[in-house]
Formats: structure tokens, C-alpha cells, sequence
């Protein structure tokens, strides 16, 4: 029910005029008319004075008994509020406001009802009684204004012309987009339709829904229309460029069955072009369409209504088509609309007034016709609004179409085979037509939602249209467009025609030209100096152009004109190699065909080709340049031959060579031809250029491979062949062969017994002639004689190389056999053998030696690399804040102007050097000296273990213990373990114990008179480490202004050597009369030729020891032999202190003149270490202490009982025959 307005009303508690109503005596006759009155008073009347009358006290009944009428004037209260509730007390068919569907206020037709209003102030409509009731209990009810059917239905139909009105408007739109189409008749069709629309946009006129369907199927035609006049235009276009340029050709001269065809085309043009008729007129709506439902088997009332009018069968099918869309596409809310649809017809029926069984006459039907048109169309919109919002956006474009347009697209899917035809295209997409379209949509690869959009609609069109023509599109197209294609095509062939016509009239002309000059050329060239064959071609080309002149054709001037062009070219060709040939160069030219010629490049600009002094020609480098002046391959036999020669010069070339450039021919060092090739080459100019540089002098002969010497290598191999049969069938053959079989595949079966790997160096020289004869690269493998021939008669072995004694047997059996076969020419003797075999025992020997240099070089790397990170990671903790330097620098200075200075200046640069230390060392940054490097002066250990007068030296000065530096301090212990020995480099840090000069500058170091000697200065030292002469040096290398360079020469220096295998003296990494406080060891047996040398540091006899070898020692030498120690004890000429250790006692000769000797059980070792200098050399002929003494990490220490001897450095361990050290 529409929403409508109301105005209350309540019932009146008046009694006046009634007292003494029913007072009097009413006679019987009064009662019975009154009764008989009252009873034809409308029903609702009689309630409602019922009702009025309960305040009175009374009733109708009883006021009838009393004679009282209802019209009687007594009853005029209760009639005047009766009254309101009189059928004409409310207003009928009056204009009111309001609200429609959405919500908006707007205008229709109303008529009044009794309504009331719930506690949630909504209105519902009342009957009259409810009304009453309402009245008379003190309550109120509410007129309200309610929509009459025929308003709604006016109302209905205002929106639906402003709608059609729209889509009238953008139809417009879409037709006005036509009219600049380049037909006539589109544009006229299309200017029919517009005025139709602008006549349907008069306010006065009507405008119905068959008129909208009638102009939108007009539109459709149109474009259809349009399209089929496009592709004719199109066709019409090209057509006429065709057209134009036959016309133009036709112009000229034509044969007569040429200009025939083209005037029969002319007027079949005429015909073709014009115009097509007019588009028919828009075509009526089909009324077969709908409803969705059969309607002979229809009985229900509603269903009887929509098959008798045609509009509304139309109307059920195009009210269903969103309501099926929503259901296919918003699957989760299908029953949702299907209950909404059941509604829908429910209300329909309330609101039409339509029961739901029986029968109507058919006014009535006729009647309720538009009621439910109205409210299907009502319905239709609110679906179609849901499928805007809810299905995707391709349902919009199937339902925009007309009815008409959505049926015949149903029919295109039965067109295309995808729907049976059995079933009829009633409009209505169910589950059968929405799989069809999927179907369609994949097959057109487009998205399969089986909404038939309108990109799927066009290409069903286009199928459809290609199914019904057999695939030449709509009939429309076929008859005007595919006419004119075919029109154009018959032009074309007449151009075709025409142009083969002129071309061939043109090339008689040229023909007959052309002959001419073959005749004027052939007559010029005859009295020309030509060889024969071209005078010959010249000669056959004058006697054709003769033959054809008495029978002139296109053919036989075809033929003079090619063979010209043939006879010229060779011809002028010819001329230009005569002119260039002259008695120098002839020979490139002249002589056999066959002959293979080397030139060299004899300019001086050959790129590795010269001649020494012996004016031999040699090659330099490895890359000469070698060409060929042809293309093609040289025939193999001659290059063999070649390639036989090239090796004395050590070259080999891989035929076929790249082609000369004669551009820059001297940038070759040789130029290979065959002057057959050459001289049937097109490249006359390379010939020539040839020619140019042999005449110049800038190539001669080499060599040349003739006919000839072919004949005598094949000669030479038939007899090396023959000579190899004979000697294995006759065993004087000794070596080995081979056999191929013919009928063979597969690998070569090697049957020699052993060295595989000397066989396949012997026979890689013969490896291109083994492939050569095989066809194939030859690869062996290995197995008996028996299997060999086994595998020979299965034809599984290309051929088999063997023995020539198993050659002999294996030849035999395959011959009993009748397995065929031939020997090759290639053979392999015992002497060649022999040569591989040694050959590669150097090479494993020199690969052994190889990988054994490798490995001890790599040793040698890490072990340097090793040094030179440690030494890197001393020096990078070595900040001495440049103080160590900056005093150095100073000294040096004092000491390098002392020398140039007078006395009296003298004098005074002691004292001020003096005073200037004194200032420096009191300065704080120098008070404390850290990470300082220096050389061990002196390190004497007492009696206690103490270590006495400790001193270490610097460039310039000295630095003395304050103190003994006493047993068990880390100070002491660093020296102890690093076997610390005067000459022994040192990183240290110490504290300058006072500044006093009587403290801090002994007398006896910082006299006034005499030299300017080093300063002492007393310290106390607070860690030390000893370091190698490596690293000392490095970190001063890094102290230099150039440090860079000068570390990288530290770098360069060779780290620590130690060799397990026997070495030579001359093996070591330097000098050994270079080595300082380092170590070598020397195992019993020392080699002779080391002790001839005179050389060597150590030897098994006293002589050796103290003679030549012994004066290249500057320190300390340690003998274990038993000579040696008698020599320690008879004194000699020694240099320096020495100590001898044998066995278990010590010999320790000082200074070379006083010497002692001490036992374990007398004095520690470790108390005389301190006085050792430099070991050189420890000699241990029974190799057991050694053995003993060297540890894993490199050094040596030796023990027995408390002593303890520690060296920190060796060079290398040498054992000349490797009998001690495994």
C-alpha cells in the first residue's frame, strides 16, 4: 500500500434530546414500520448507530420496538456522527502527494481511507467497522490518502515515457553518429529515424514501448547496414585504384582480345558500382515472442490474461531476462530471488485484482491488462537495477538489447550448432543457453561468464553469418562487396595481362639491340690475340647470330644474348690477363692445370717470414700468414705433398686456406693456387693483381707440387703397400700394420699387447691418413687377436691394428673365411716404438719434476707468506710515535758534524749533545720507551740464573739494564725461551730509570775529550720479545721515507726453507756464508762431491771442518763428529768463540785461545748460551740426535739433564743421500 496522509477524528459523549426516547407507548404498527425501515439501512449504518446509541443507554433494537425511524429527527446527533463514516463522506479521485518507490515525494491521484496508526507510528488501512470502533472507544482514527490504480498506473506510465525518452535520446546519439557515414543510403535511413524520435519527443504525442523496440530495432538494421556498406565502399576504393591504372594502361596499343576483356570489365563495372536499394522499413515486433510459458497448457486466470494480449507475452519475457541474469550470476541469493519472485506475483494478483483460480470473462481480463503491465514493468526495473549493482558489467549490454535482438542471437547459437535445434529460442537464457554461450566465449578465447555481452555478440554474428553462407559472411556482403572483390581480381589479372604484354614488346626491342652488339663485338674480337678457347665461344657466337637471323625468334635471341654475355666477359677477362702477363710471371699462368704453387713473399714486409744468416728461409713467430688465391679445396693428395714439404719449415696448413685479400698481398707471407682453379676462378682482378706482384718482384716460387710428383708418391705408396703385404705374409715384416675390413663400422680393434700409450704417439702423425682411408677419425680399442677377429666377421671393427705376426694369422682366417679386406699404408717398425716409449718416460719424468718443483715452490710460498704476515703484525704494533726515530736521526746528525767539525767545535757538540739528550729522555714522550727495536749487545747469565749487564743497541746509542733482570720475570723468560744471543735482534719496551746525567750518562760513554762515542743509557726494561733479522729489517724498511718500496725488497727475500729430501749446498735459498743465525743440519755420510767443494760448513772428518770451509764462518760452529771434537780440544785457528757438542759433554773454546770443557753434571747448557754467537752449522753423523732434536714447527732444541739449547731459526735440513732423515 502507498504511504498516505491522515487526519484524526474522536467520537463526541453527548446525550442531549434523548431523555425520555423510549418514554411513551409506541403502538405496534409504529414498531413493525420502523422495523421493516431499519432493516434496508446499509449494514455499516445500523453498527454505527448501535455504537452512538450505547451512550444513550439504548440500541437500535430497541428503539425500533419503539416505533422510531431512522429518519427521524430525534436521531440527528447520531446521524450527523454517523454521517463521517457514509461511503460519500470520503473524497475520491482528488491530486495528492505522495511518496513513490524511492521514497520521493511526488504527485498522483488519491481517494480517502479509514486508517490507523501502530506505536511505531506506521498507517495501516482499516475497514470501517475497525473505524467505528475506534471512534466510539474514545479513540481515534486517521483519513489517509491512498494512490488509486488508475494514479499509480498514470504514474507508472510518466516514468516509463521519461525513460523510453531517454533511451530515445541517447538512440539519438548513436544514429547522429551515423550520418557521416560516406553512404547514401545510411545517412538517409538515418535521418528517417531521427525525425521519428523528435516526433516522439513532442509533449503531445505518445509514446509506447513498441515505439522505443521499433526505433532500437531500426538502429540495429542500420548499423548492420552500415557495416555492409563500409566493406562495400572499401571494396568499391580499392577497385577503383585498380580500375584507374588498367585505364591508364589501356591508353596504348593492346592486343585485340586484350581491349576485348577490358570494355566487357567496363561495363560489368557499371553495374556493380551502383548504389544498393535503400534500407528496408524498421520491421514490426515479432508477436510470436513469449510468453515463458506454454500457453496451452495454461489455466490459471493470471496466465490466460498475458497469452491473450501481445504485449504482455512480450513483456513476461522481458521481465525475466535480469531475474534469470541474477539467478545465473549471484548463485549464493538464488532462492532469495526466487521467493521474491513468487512475491511478486502474489502482490500482482492483490493489486489487479486478479484470483488465483477460476475463470474471468474477458472484459475482465481486458480490464486487468494494464494493471499488470504496469507492475511488470515496475518489476522489471527494480531487477534490473539489482543486476547493475550485482551481476558483471557485460549482463547490461545483454539486457539493453531489443527483444526482438535477444531471440534472434538465441537463434544464432542453434546457427553455429551450439543450442539443438530441436529446442525453441523462446528468449529466456536457462542453464541450456548459459552453457552455450561459455562454450562460445572459449572458443572465441574470451572470458566464459555466459552473459552474452556485446563483444560476444558481434563474433556470434560474424559465426553465424559464416555458418548460413558456407563462410563467406552475410549474403549482403557476398552480393554487393564479394562482387566487387571479384571485379577488382579480373582487373587485376588484365594488368597482369597488359604488363607481360609491354614487358615482352620491350624485351624483343632490347633483344634485337643486344644481338646486334654480339655481332658487332664478335667481329671486333676475332682479330685479337685470345686464347683458343675464347676464340672458339667467339667463333660459335657469330655463327648462331647468323642462324638466327634467318629465323628470327624470342628464344633464339634469349640464347645469343646469354652466350654473350658469357664470351665478353670471358673475353675482356682474358685481355686483361694478357696485358698483365708478361715473361716473369708467365708461369702462373702456363703450364700443367694440375700443378699446386707455393709463392713467398719476397718484399722485405713479410709479416714472419725471413731469411738468416745463412740466407735460409725461416719463419718467426707463431702466426704466418698463409692464403690461397681461390676458393675451393685443394685436391688431397697434392696437399699431402704440400704440407711433406712445409716441414721444413716447420708449418702445416689445414686446406682449404682463407681466401687472399690482393689488396694487401704483401701482408702475406705465402700464397698457396692451384692454377687450374685460379684460372677458372670470376676473380680476374685477383689474377691480375697476382700477376702485378710477381712481375714487381714481391713473390717468387717456393715450391711446386706437380702432376707429376703426385704420380710418384702414389707409385711410392703402391710399393710401400705391396712391400707390407709381402713382409707380413712372407714374416720378414717386423712391426706393426693394419687391416681395414670393407664392410666393417665402428672402432679400430688393437690387438699390440700392451703400451697403448707409445702406440698412439706413434700413430697421432697418422691420424689424418687413418681417416682418410677409414672415412671416419679412427678410435681404438684394445683386445686379443681372437676377439679381434671375432668382432672383424661381425663387422663390429672399421679395421685392426696388430703385430705384423698376428697379421699374418688374422689375415689367413679372414680370407678362409671370406671376409673381405685390405691392407693400409701405414706401418709402425720397432724403432718408432722404442722412440715414443723413452719419449714419454722423459716427458713423466719431467712432469714428476715439474709438479715436485711446484710443490716445494708452493711450500715455499706459504711458509713466506707465513713470515711476512707475522712480520707485518709485529711492525703494525710497533708505534714508537716517531721517538725512536727522531733520537736516531738526531744522533746520526751529531755524529756526521762531529767528524767535519774542528777540535774546539768538537768539544762543544759534545756538550751540547749531551745537554740536548738530557732534554729529550726527560721529555715524558720519551721517558717511556715503547715498542722500540734494536740488536742484543750483551746477555750473560750468573751464578743465580740472573742475566747481567743486559744490553741492546740502537742506530746511535745503547741501553743497559738498570739491573740484573731477575730469574722468573716474564722479562727473563722472554729471553730464556727466545734463546736470546748477542747479535740477536729485539722489539722492546723499557723506562728511563733517571735523568741525572751521573745516573743516565756514564763517564765513561759521554767523555769531553776524544771521539764522539755511542751514549749508554740506563733503563729498566718491562718486555721484550726476540725477532728475526726479517723482521727487524722490514719494520725499518717501513720506518724509511720510501717505505713502500723498500718493504717490498724485504718481501723478496726467501722465508724459511725446510727440505726432507736429499739437497745440494747449492740448493739453498742464499749463499751459505750469507746465513746468520740460522741452522743447518747435515746427516752422516756426507756426499763426496759436497766435501771436494772445500765448501761445505761441516764434514765427517776434522779437515773439513777447520780447513777451506771452516773460514767463511764468522761465529760459532757446533761439530759432533768425534775429529771434530779433537780438534776443538788441540786448539787451532778458530774464528770467534766456538762451541763443539758431542755426546753428552760440552767444549767450549772462548776468543780462540783459552778453552774449557764442561760436562752436564758440571754446568748447565743454559749457562753458557749466553756467550754463543751464531750457530752455523751442527754436524751429527749418527743422525740420532738430530732425529731427536728437530721439532714439527721448524726449530731445534736439544736437552739433556737441566740443560737446555734453543734454536729458534733453521735455514734447511740437508741430507745428501736421505738416510737419516725419512
Amino acid at each position: 500500500m502507498a504511504q498516505f496522509a491522515a487526519t484524526s477524528s474522536l467520537a463526541q459523549n453527548n446525550a442531549a434530546g434523548f431523555i425520555g426516547l423510549i418514554g411513551g407507548m409506541i403502538a405496534a404498527a409504529q414498531a413493525q414500520a420502523a422495523k421493516e425501515a431499519w432493516a434496508n439501512q446499509p449494514e455499516m449504518r445500523v453498527y454505527c448507530f448501535n455504537r452512538a446509541l450505547v451512550k444513550y443507554r439504548t440500541n437500535v433494537a430497541s428503539i425500533i420496538q419503539g416505533g422510531v425511524m431512522p429518519n427521524d429527527p430525534r436521531l440527528a446527533p447520531v446521524v450527523n456522527e454517523c454521517a463521517r463514516f457514509e461511503p460519500s463522506a470520503l473524497k475520491t479521485k482528488y491530486r495528492c502527494t505522495i511518496d513513490d518507490e524511492n521514497g520521493s515525494a511526488v504527485q498522483s491521484t488519491c481517494y480517502q481511507v479509514f486508517a490507523r496508526q501502530d506505536s511505531d507510528g506506521q498507517l495501516t488501512q482499516t475497514d470501517v467497522r475497525t473505524a467505528i470502533d475506534l471512534y466510539f472507544n474514545n479513540g481515534s482514527y486517521l483519513l489517509a490518502d491512498l494512490e488509486t490504480d488508475a494514479g499509480r498506473q498514470e504514474r507508472y506510465a510518466q516514468a516509463q515515457r521519461q525513460r523510453m525518452l531517454a533511451e530515445l535520446a541517447a538512440l539519438r546519439t548513436e544514429i547522429e553518429g551515423l550520418l557521416t557515414s560516406r553512404s547514401d543510403a545510411v545517412r538517409a535511413q538515418g535521418q528517417k529515424l531521427v525525425k521519428r524520435i523528435q516526433a516522439a519527443n513532442n509533449p503531445k504525442a505518445s509514446v509506447s514501448s513498441s515505439d522505443v523496440d521499433t526505433i532500437r530495432r531500426g538502429y540495429n538494421a542500420l548499423v548492420r547496414f552500415e557495416e555492409t556498406e563500409s566493406v562495400r565502399i572499401a571494396s568499391l576504393d580499392s577497385l577503383n585504384e585498380v580500375k584507374a591504372n588498367v585505364e591508364q594502361k589501356a591508353t596504348g596499343e593492346l592486343p585485340p582480345e586484350i581491349r576485348s576483356d577490358f570494355e566487357a570489365l567496363q561495363a560489368k563495372y557499371a553495374v556493380a558500382s551502383q548504389p544498393p536499394q535503400p534500407v528496408a522499413a524498421v520491421e514490426k515486433e515479432d508477436d510470436s515472442i513469449g510468453p515463458t510459458f506454454d500457453c496451452s497448457k495454461v489455466k490459471d486466470p493470471l496466465g490466460r490474461i498475458i497469452c491473450s494480449d501481445n504485449t504482455l507475452r512480450r513483456l513476461d519475457v522481458d521481465l525475466l531476462r535480469p531475474y534469470y541474469i541474477l539467478r545465473f550470476s549471484v548463485t549464493e541469493r538464488r532462492d532469495e530471488f526466487k521467493q521474491e519472485a513468487v512475491a511478486f506475483t502474489q502482490s500482482v494478483l492483490q493489486i489487479c485484482g486478479v484470483p488465483e483460480k477460476g475463470n474471468l470473462s474477458a472484459a475482465a481480463m481486458k480490464k486487468a491488462a494494464p494493471c499488470i503491465a504496469t507492475e511488470y514493468r515496475r518489476q522489471r526495473d527494480l531487477w534490473q537495477a539489482q543486476m547493475v549493482q550485482l551481476a558483471p558489467a557485460s549482463a547490461r549490454d545483454e539486457t539493453g538489447r531489443s527483444l526482438d535482438e535477444h531471440v534472434r542471437l538465441q537463434k544464432m547459437l542453434q546457427d553455429v550448432g551450439l543450442i539443438p535445434s530441436t529446442e525453441k529460442a523462446d528468449g529466456v537464457y536457462g542453464v541450456g543457453t548459459r552453457t552455450a554461450i561459455s562454450s562460445f566465449q572459449s572458443s572465441e578465447s574470451l572470458t566464459a561468464d555466459g552473459i552474452l555481452s556485446d563483444e560476444t555478440a558481434e563474433r556470434l554474428m560474424r559465426r553465424a553469418s559464416q555458418a548460413v553462407a558456407g563462410g563467406d559472411g552475410p549474403s549482403g556482403e557476398q552480393g554487393a562487396a564479394g562482387q566487387l572483390e571479384e571485379l577488382k581480381d579480373a582487373y587485376a589479372d588484365l594488368i597482369e595481362r597488359i604488363d607481360r604484354y609491354e614487358s615482352r614488346r620491350a624485351r624483343e626491342r632490347q633483344l634485337i639491340e643486344m644481338v646486334a652488339q654480339a655481332e658487332s663485338f664478335a667481329r671486333d674480337m676475332a682479330t685479337q690475340p685470345l686464347p683458343e678457347p675464347v676464340k672458339a665461344a667467339l667463333a660459335s657466337l657469330s655463327s648462331d647470330i647468323e642462324q638466327a637471323r634467318a629465323n628470327p625468334s624470342v628464344e633464339s635471341h634469349e640464347r645469343i644474348v646469354m652466350a654473350y654475355d658469357a664470351v665478353k666477359t670471358d673475353t675482356e677477362n682474358a685481355i686483361r690477363v694478357a696485358k698483365a702477363t708478361t715473361d716473369r710471371n708467365r708461369f702462373i699462368i702456363e703450364g700443367d692445370a694440375a700443378d699446386l704453387l707455393v709463392l713467398y713473399n719476397d718484399s722485405g714486409k713479410a709479416p714472419t717470414l725471413v731469411r738468416n744468416l745463412k740466407g735460409d728461409l725461416v719463419f718467426q713467430g707463431d702466426k704466418s700468414g698463409i692464403c690461397q688465391l681461390h676458393d675451393g679445396a685443394v685436391e688431397k693428395r697434392f696437399a699431402v705433398l704440400a704440407n711433406a714439404r712445409f716441414e721444413k719449415y716447420q708449418q702445416r696448413l689445414s686446406f682449404p686456406l682463407s681466401r687472399c685479400d690482393t689488396s694487401r698481398l704483401v701482408a702475406y707471407d705465402l700464397i698457396v693456387l692451384n692454377r687450374k682453379q685460379l684460372l677458372a676462378s670470376d676473380q680476374t682482378s685477383d689474377v691480375v693483381a697476382l700477376l702485378k706482384a710477381v712481375d714487381e718482384g714481391s713473390f717468387k716460387t717456393l715450391f711446386t707440387v706437380t702432376g707429376g710428383d703426385v704420380e710418384a708418391v702414389i707409385q711410392a705408396e703402391a710399393n710401400r703397400l705391396k712391400a707390407i703385404e709381402d713382409g707380413i705374409q712372407n714374416g720378414s715384416a717386423k712391426g706393426f700394420g693394419f687391416v681395414a675390413l670393407n664392410n666393417g663400422q665402428g672402432s679400430v680393434c688393437q690387438t699390440s699387447g700392451g703400451n697403448e700409450p707409445a702406440h698412439a704417439a706413434v700413430l697421432q702423425s697418422a691420424t689424418e691418413r687413418l681417416a682418410e682411408e677409414l672415412k671416419a677419425a679412427p678410435a681404438f680399442r684394445a683386445m686379443s687377436v681372437e676377439d679381434a677377429f671375432i668382432a672383424a666377421k661381425r663387422g663390429e671393427c672399421i679395421a685392426v691394428y696388430s703385430e705384423a705376426g698376428e697379421l699374418k694369422s688374422l689375415t689367413a682366417a679372414l680370407q678362409r673365411d671370406g671376409v673381405p679386406f685390405r691392407y693400409l699404408p701405414v706401418w709402425v717398425d720397432q724403432e718408432q716404438l722404442a722412440k715414443a716409449v723413452e719419449a714419454l718416460r722423459l716427458a713423466a719424468e719431467k712432469a714428476a719434476a715439474e709438479e715436485k718443483a711446484k710443490a716445494e715452490a708452493e711450500a715455499k710460498r706459504i711458509a713466506q707468506e707465513k713470515a711476512w704476515a707475522e712480520a707485518k703484525s709485529v711492525s703494525s704494533h710497533a708505534d714508537r710515535s716517531n721517538s725512536q726515530r727522531s733520537i736516531e736521526r738526531m744522533l746520526k746528525d751529531y755524529t756526521d758534524r762531529y767528524n767535519k767539525a774542528s777540535s774546539s767545535q768538537a768539544s762543544l757538540m759534545r756538550a751540547d749533545r749531551k745537554r740536548t739528550l738530557s732534554q729529550m729522555f726527560g721529555a715524558s714522550s720519551v721517558s717511556r720507551l715503547r715498542n722500540w727495536i734494536g740488536r742484543i749487545e750483551r746477555a750473560t747469565l750468573n751464578q743465580n740464573g740472573d742475566i747481567d749487564g743486559f744490553k741492546v743497541s740502537i742506530e746511535g746509542a745503547t741501553f743497559e739494564s738498570v739491573a740484573p733482570i731477575k730469574a722468573g720475570t716474564d722479562t727473563h723468560k722472554a729471553l730464556i725461551e727466545g734463546s736470546a744471543r748477542p747479535v740477536d735482534f729485539l722489539l722492546f719496551s723499557a723506562d728511563v730509570s733517571s735523568v741525572s746525567e751521573t745516573d743516565f750518562f756514564p763517564e765513561k760513554s759521554m767523555t769531553d775529550y776524544g771521539s764522539m762515542t755511542s751514549p749508554e743509557y740506563k733503563v729498566a726494561f718491562t718486555s721484550v720479545k726476540v725477532i728475526t733479522k726479517f723482521m727487524y729489517d722490514y719494520i725499518r724498511a717501513a720506518d724509511a721515507s720510501n717505505a713502500e718500496q723498500e718493504v717490498s725488497k724485504i718481501a723478496q727475500v726467501p722465508g724459511p726453507v725446510v727440505s726432507m729430501t736429499p739437497m745440494r749446498l747449492s740448493a739453498l735459498p742464499k749463499p751459505i756464508d750469507t746465513l746468520e743465525g740460522e741452522a743447518l743440519i747435515v746427516g752422516r755420510k756426507i756426499d763426496e762431491e759436497v766435501k771436494k767443494t772445500g765448501k761445505a760448513i761441516v764434514g765427517g772428518v776434522a779437515d773439513a771442518v777447520l780447513g777451506e770451509g771452516a773460514s767463511i764462518l764468522s761465529d760459532v760452529l757446533i761439530d759432533m763428529t768425534e775429529k771434530g771434537m779433537e780438534k776443538a780440544n788441540g786448539g787451532g785457528s778458530w774464528v770467534g768463540g766456538e762451541l763443539v757438542l758431542y755426546n753428552d759433554h760440552i767444549d767450549f773454546v772462548e776468543s780462540g785461545f783459552s778453552q774449557m770443557v764442561y760436562t752436564p753434571s758440571e754446568r748447565p747448557l743454559s749457562m753458557v748460551c749466553s756467550d754463543l754467537r751464531s750457530v752455523r752449522a751442527i754436524a751429527d753423523p749418527s743422525g740420532e740426535r738430530a732425529l731427536e732434536f728437530v721439532k714439527a714447527d721448524g726449530s731445534l732444541r736439544f736437552r739433556s739433564d737441566r740443560a737446555d739449547f734453543f734454536l729458534p731459526r733453521i735455514r734447511a735440513i740437508c741430507d745428501p743421500r736421505g738416510e737419516v732423515l725419512k
